[in-house]
């Protein structure tokens, strides 16, 4: 087993939020002259996480990625269904699916230049799967996978897209679900399949931009179907309280040297599917990258 410390980079879900994270990681690359992947032995993500990992871990850039979001990110997130959502998601995944196929091609999981854990949840058997290329002797299934599908898998979010079908008979959504912040996906892989303790584990976590959801006593008790469905409340609350507890867990699990966390505090609420909502975060990930990115460049891009 090598003395170098285990280099993880865990990424939120989080809908066009990711710009955020795309920013943050477009800035200390070029800030740096060095990428992300050439310096990490896994990276895991979720939705928009699991389309800027698999970016990354294909070989592009941080800032192609922000640009596949800047020229894409308005059309997947158009012609909404109106009032006709109430039966169906409120986006077809069509302009998703052909931007992935763009970017990513034919490529596999196999193929990428870096080892992936990708959450997601199968409804047809009913639990949380985690897309990995064939990284140990004991994974066997999932390195033909097409990166395209993986990440649209991954990103299916519950009331946004449909579901998606990976192979075979097997029906996926948002792994948000479960683990929309995967930093415990990402330390299990760690420890299960590199043979790693968690005291060699050096991990980061970046998020999509943070406000947490709260409600008073009287909004709680007065919300019924409709209630929690308005404005995505129900996705909100399982997105953010997931979200939290991963980050606490990793705070327990990885002393303060060993975990760094990134995201922002967002002052108001900013949709998963709101465009021109979210282009301000591309601003609050460039500046996020000015204030970490010695730090950054000293515990995870000199190895």
């Amino acid at each position: 087993m090598s003395d170098e410390p285990f280099r993880l980079l865990s990424l939120d879900g989080g809908g066009i939020r990711g710009l955020f994270s795309a920013a943050f990681l477009a800035h200390i690359e070029e800030h740096t002259g060095k990428r992300f992947a050439d310096h990490f032995h896994l990276i895991t993500g979720t939705s928009t996480g699991a389309v800027i990992a698999l970016g990354l871990a294909s070989g592009m850039s941080a800032t192609e990625v922000l640009r596949f979001y800047q020229e894409h990110g308005e059309a997947i997130f158009s012609r909404g269904r109106g009032v006709s959502q109430l039966f169906r998601p409120k986006y077809d995944n069509q302009r998703l699916i052909e931007a992935l196929q763009d970017v990513f091609g034919e490529q596999t999981l196999n193929d990428l230049k870096v080892p992936v854990a990708i959450a997601s949840y199968e409804l047809v058997q009913g639990i949380p799967r985690v897309f990995k290329d064939d990284h140990h002797a004991n994974l066997h299934w999932g390195g033909g996978l097409p990166v395209w599908k993986v990440a649209a898998a991954s990103s299916a979010a519950p009331l946004f897209f449909p579901p998606v079908q990976v192979q075979g008979h097997d029906n996926h959504i948002d792994g948000g679900i479960w683990a929309n912040n995967p930093i415990m996906v990402g330390l299990t892989e760690a420890v299960r399949y590199f043979d790693r303790r968690l005291d060699d584990v050096l991990a980061l976590s970046i998020g999509t931009g943070t406000q947490a959801f709260r409600l008073d006593r009287q909004g709680a008790t007065g919300f019924g179907l409709l209630g929690w469905l308005q404005d995505k409340r129900i996705v909100n609350a399982v997105f953010d309280a997931q979200s939290q507890s991963a980050h606490y867990s990793a705070k327990l699990l990885l002393s303060p040297d060993r975990y760094v966390r990134v995201d922002a505090d967002l002052s108001s609420s900013i949709p998963l599917d709101n465009y021109r909502a979210a282009l301000p975060l591309i601003e609050r990930g460039m500046h996020a990258g000015r204030m970490h990115k010695n730090d950054i460049e000293q515990r995870f891009l000199n190895g």
